[in-house]
């Protein structure tokens, strides 16, 4: 039965694609509408959604497997960009699940990852006389800015082999939690790279048809995990198409010797690599899909420096406002809702663009989640953004952070029973390992 609806299915998006064409053609024809309009009969489906598949991020499983099970119903999406798939397993899970609909899987293979210190023993020594000095407990749920605050004289004097290693360990979870792992008597120059995740990078790009060629960037500056970029060009219903997919770090990510610059810098990076990949090919659509970690009303310089560079954010241009990382949602960290969530695109216009993914598309009962007060909760702490997108430059040029004010309209229904204060423990612990990327 599911096959035949398959295909009926398959049949029916046949039989309307045509028929918009031909009366695209016909009004072309008649002079009612341009060419450039004529191709939009048939725009280009893209999407792009943040899993939060961290470590010990709550209810991780049963998210992937209902994130798995949701997608399959997304049925119009013809590329998509996932982020926060480190496990090699969970995201094999992901493909081999959305096989059917997206049979062309693109992501970076691992960088070798050796975390063997990095800090000597008077740096280790010095640190924990300032942890304990300054009373950071560690179920404490500020205990990460407790010791950015208080210790930041040492940190920002130890070299970034240390620092990585004392924020990763053998898995992002475990920041500063046993100092001597991070011992070393060899020197920094020494070190081999040290990354959570053993070395894996976490984007995947999903496409309905082959790719004619594909590329990964491994961000030069890339601390703690590795951070990547990829790149696939296709020939689409809207023309020769280049994609990249990417998760910038944040700017605030607590690494000292990078001077919270690190966003910044990558958004540098991916465009001078996007350029190099583009080269002369003026008339081809470029779109760079993916959670940058900026947006309006975050590191707002960053997003408008993509702006700058004739660029467009397709769900913003579309006129949402709406946040895609937001306050609201039970399993996101702060208290800002934020759009880092972007399309963003040369050489093409949003026809339409919305959120995907959210509370009242798909929920999970909260179960086993004690910190979460909600009987229901997303299948993720950032909301999917997805746009139907067309050849041909925007009429309008790209709408700058300081026109955007961003909303967060979400309500969750509470739960019933509230937690209690005996998983009070349980709830911090959690949250500092959720913390540690900030978003």
């Amino acid at each position: 039965q599911k096959q035949t609806n398959d295909k009926q299915y398959a049949l029916d998006t046949n039989n309307n694609m045509q028929t918009k064409i031909a009366i695209g053609v016909i009004l072309m024809g008649l002079g009612l509408i341009s060419a450039q309009d004529a191709s939009c009969a048939n725009p280009l489906q893209v999407g792009s959604f943040n899993t939060l598949q961290i470590n010990f991020a709550p209810y991780r499983d049963r998210r992937l497997e209902a994130t798995i099970d949701y997608l399959n119903t997304v049925q119009d999406l013809s590329i998509l960009c996932v982020q926060e798939l480190w496990d090699s397993n969970q995201r094999q899970e992901v493909i081999t699940g959305l096989q059917g609909r997206y049979p062309t899987a693109h992501y970076a293979p691992a960088v070798a990852s050796t975390c063997n210190g990095g800090c000597s023993r008077n740096e280790i020594d010095d640190l924990r006389r300032c942890i304990d000095r300054s009373d950071c407990g560690l179920f404490s749920g500020e205990f990460r800015e407790c010791v950015a605050d208080n210790c930041r004289a040492q940190l920002e004097g130890y070299g970034a082999p240390c620092v990585t290693c004392l924020q990763s360990g053998d898995s992002i979870g475990d920041i500063f939690r046993n100092l001597d792992d991070c011992f070393s008597s060899d020197t920094p120059s020494n070190q081999s790279a040290c990354f959570a995740y053993e070395g894996q990078s976490d984007n995947l790009l999903l496409s309905t048809q082959p790719f004619d060629a594909t590329d990964v960037l491994y961000f030069s500056e890339s601390p703690i995990t590795v951070t990547t970029a990829l790149y696939g060009r296709l020939n689409t219903a809207i023309g020769t198409t280049h994609v990249f997919c990417t998760h910038l770090l944040p700017a605030d990510l607590p690494v000292f010797t990078f001077e919270n610059r690190t966003n910044f810098n990558q958004s540098i990076q991916l465009l001078e690599w996007v350029n190099s990949k583009v080269g002369n090919s003026t008339n081809d659509v470029v779109m760079m899909l993916g959670d940058f970690n900026h947006g309006p009303n975050y590191w707002p310089d960053n997003y408008d420096y993509i702006i700058s560079q004739g660029y467009v954010d397709a769900y913003i241009q579309a006129g949402n406002r709406n946040c895609t990382y937001c306050d609201s949602n039970p399993l996101a960290m702060g208290d800002t809702s934020m759009i880092i969530d972007h399309i963003y695109l040369s050489g093409a216009q949003q026809v339409s663009s919305s959120r995907f993914a959210t509370y009242d598309q798909y929920n999970l009962e909260a179960i086993n989640i004690p910190f979460i007060d909600y009987n229901r909760i997303p299948i993720s702490d950032h909301y999917g953004v997805r746009a139907s997108v067309c050849a041909g430059e925007s009429s309008q040029p790209g709408i700058l952070a300081s026109q955007v004010s961003v909303l967060d309209n979400d309500r969750f229904p509470e739960r019933d029973d509230q937690s209690d204060a005996g998983s009070l423990i349980i709830s911090t612990a959690l949250f500092l390992v959720l913390s540690i990327l900030s978003l």
